[in-house]
Parts: C-alpha cells; sequence; structure tokens
C-alpha cells in the first residue's frame, strides 16, 4: 500500500521539484538593501528608539540619530551631506514648499522630520502632499534638528530662498 501511495505522488513530487527549480531565488530584498543609502540604516535605527523615548524632543533626536551614525559613517560630515540630500529631494517640490509656508512652517525643518520618518514617508509626503499625509503633526515640526553646519549640504536655491524668507 505505500508503494501506491508513493506511485501516485511522484507526478505531484515531480512537479513540486521541477516547480521549486523553475524559481529564481528571491534576492531584490537583499539587492535593495545592498544599494540603499547607509543613511536609512542609521534613520532605521534611530528612529525606533526615539519613539520609545518619554521625552521626544529635537535634542533627543539628534541624540538618536548620533548614536547610530558613527558606526556606519566614520564622517559625520558625510552623514548629513547624505541626510540633507534627502531633505533637498523633498525641497525640490514647489508643493512642498508652498504647503509648509501655507501651515506657517520653515520648508527646511518639516523636510529634515520627514526624512527622519523614512523614505516611504518621503515617498507620500511628496505624492499626496504635506497637509494629507502629516495633517496637524506638521506643527510638531517647527524647529530644526540638524546642526547649523549642515546646511551647507542643502542646495544653493534653498539656501536663497531660505535667506529671502527670512528678510522679508
Amino acid at each position: 500500500m505505500e508503494k501506491i501511495m508513493n506511485t501516485a505522488n511522484e507526478p505531484n513530487m515531480v512537479n513540486n521539484a521541477a516547480n521549486v527549480e523553475s524559481k529564481a531565488p528571491q534576492t531584490t530584498t537583499r539587492r535593495r538593501r545592498s544599494n540603499a543609502l547607509p543613511i536609512w540604516n542609521v534613520i532605521a535605527q534611530a528612529r525606533p528608539v526615539f519613539n520609545v523615548q518619554l521625552e521626544k524632543s529635537n535634542a533627543v533626536k539628534l541624540k538618536c540619530l548620533e548614536k547610530f551614525m558613527h558606526a556606519t559613517y566614520s564622517d559625520a560630515d558625510k552623514f548629513w551631506s547624505d541626510f540633507m540630500e534627502q531633505v533637498n529631494i523633498l525641497l525640490d517640490s514647489r508643493r512642498f514648499w508652498r504647503e509648509c509656508e501655507s501651515m506657517g512652517c520653515k520648508p527646511e525643518y518639516v523636510a529634515e522630520h520627514v526624512v527622519f520618518l523614512g523614505s516611504a514617508m518621503i515617498k507620500k509626503v511628496l505624492k499626496d502632499g504635506v497637509t494629507r499625509i502629516l495633517g496637524s503633526d506638521v506643527q510638531l515640526y517647527k524647529e530644526r534638528f540638524s546642526p547649523k553646519e549642515a546646511d551647507r549640504f542643502l542646495l544653493d536655491d534653498v539656501q536663497q530662498r531660505s535667506a529671502h524668507t527670512t528678510v522679508a
């Protein structure tokens, strides 16, 4: 009886083996992670640590980033360069700029906080807008948390625009 059951299942076993062999190994997640900027590793480690803090100040947010930054980056300037590159992506959007200003927020500061929330949040904000995605939480992002020295990595247009809004 065992022989009959085994013979009956043999075609299925062969088909299953063929299906397993024909499938390519799934390396997309590995590939995506290896091609990702190291900044996302730092943020992925810092964000959960920040989220469990009782005091959620900008100084604490910066300390969380600094805690994990040095494990991935040997140079803090390189980290802030990569970080501000992501900020610049948001600041390239006129819609982002306009929405932040209409809510009484500095776009540079809001962009920093959005980058801290992750790459998925950047995409959502660019697609659906600051108001729709962040809503009233944007009021929590009115102050910067990055060091002043990081501003040198902002695009020149952004620095000029910011200086112009500060004077006006």
